[in-house]
């Protein structure tokens, strides 16, 4: 299995099997794969399943799906997050347009209406 991930994550997995295969303890062998958030999640599933015997098969399948749902709730919230940064930027470049289009001709009118009316 290690072999056919490669990489960083290849490597990690191959310290896993080999602990492993020299009787390492499951707590000790998993924690092999390092202390993230996914490789934890991980672990602590593998552990379980060296415990009670069920297959690891389907309960790797549970944690990939709750990390993919957690990776799309991350991705959601850093979305709505730009979004709510981008109106900083945009206010700040419109609304001087606002003042110059909008009120300044109002004001000029307003005063010269008040200044030019005076006998």
């Amino acid at each position: 299995m290690a072999e056919a991930m490669g990489g960083s994550v290849g490597l990690r997995f191959g310290r896993v099997e080999q602990a492993l295969r020299l009787g390492a303890p499951s707590a000790e062998a998993w924690s092999y794969l390092g202390d993230d958030d996914g490789p934890t999640r991980i672990a602590r599933a593998a552990q379980r399943t060296d415990h009670s015997g069920a297959a690891l098969a389907g309960t790797l399948a549970r944690v990939a799906d709750d990390l993919r749902a957690d990776r799309a709730q991350a991705t959601e919230a850093a979305a709505r997050r730009a979004a709510v940064l981008v109106v900083l930027p945009l206010g700040l470049c419109f609304l001087p347009a606002f003042m110059l289009a909008g009120l300044v001709p109002v004001i000029v009118a307003v005063f010269d209406g008040v200044l030019g009316a005076s006998p």
